[in-house]
């Protein structure tokens, strides 16, 4: 099973060009971030303790 998934989906897009794989990877980041905010909480919570010297927006920025 897990061949058919690398002959269907993996090896189409090894075939790109880097320009082509970069929007891609643009296209699913803004995904990630805008639709799907995986673990936002746990990241935001993560980085203020690691850098409490940090204002909110500087680390709305990092967690970016």
């Amino acid at each position: 099973m897990a061949q058919i998934g690398y002959y269907v989906f993996a090896l189409p897009f090894s075939w790109l060009p880097l320009p082509v794989l970069y929007l891609f990877t643009d296209f699913f980041y803004l995904i990630i971030i805008s639709v799907a905010p995986y673990r936002k909480a746990v990241i935001t919570e993560n980085l203020e303790r690691s850098f409490p010297d940090k204002n909110k927006s500087e680390i709305d920025k990092l967690r970016r």
